[in-house]
């Protein structure tokens, strides 16, 4: 596993989606604590493909060597749990059985692009925040690389008094064990696999009146 401050030569995935989502055809006030970009717009991932390739090619121009300066590229989502709810993105949630859906098939073809330039840049997704679980049929492409962010989604809750597997913990609504399974299938789907670790108890955090 990688840690989210850098391990080797892997930088972390984090929000990278948000230094270009203001460029999308739909999408409007994009920064942290905002709402999601619509990931099935097929605009939308024709900009991004072009958008994340120049960039590429911009680094490599500059000499910069891939395996050595250049491992991957982070497009993770922005911060929000407010995804695009359009008919197409509904149906690739409901085909896969997750909100992580459409942001997979974004992924791919983010990855896909970067592929023909060379197959050997990872492309980060973040598997954060409304997104943590896999999806039951789509797979990745060979290129993505995968964090997982075990903390959320909100409405689960974590312990950090035992092992992330859950079989100590004895609380009926802790979600250790739900966490662990995700964990465990994505790491599965990537050879490129990295924890962003970000604990909390977001579920009882405290509120002043």
């Amino acid at each position: 596993l990688r840690l989210c401050d850098g391990y080797l030569r892997v930088r972390a995935g984090c929000h990278g989606l948000s230094e270009m989502a203001d460029r999308f055809a739909d999408y409007s006030g994009q920064g942290v604590q905002t709402r999601q970009p619509c990931f099935s717009n097929e605009e939308n991932i024709e900009i991004a493909c072009e958008y994340y390739t120049e960039k590429l090619r911009n680094m490599l121009a500059s000499g910069l060597k891939v395996g050595r300066d250049i491992t991957d590229i982070d497009i993770s989502q922005v911060d929000s749990a407010d995804f695009c709810q359009c008919k197409n993105c509904m149906e690739l949630i409901a085909y896969d059985r997750t909100n992580a859906a459409p942001v997979v098939r974004f992924t791919n073809a983010v990855a896909d692009a970067l592929a023909e330039i060379d197959p050997a840049v990872y492309v980060v997704m973040g598997a954060y925040l409304g997104t943590t679980k896999p999806p039951q049929k789509t797979k990745l492409s060979p290129n993505v690389s995968v964090w997982y962010c075990f903390y959320n989604d909100l409405n689960k809750h974590v312990c950090y008094n035992h092992p992330l597997s859950g079989e100590e913990c004895s609380a009926g609504d802790v979600s250790n064990a739900v966490y662990a399974e995700e964990m465990k299938t994505w790491s599965t789907m990537t050879d490129m696999f990295g924890v962003w670790f970000y604990p909390g108890t977001w579920f009882a955090s405290p509120f002043s009146s």
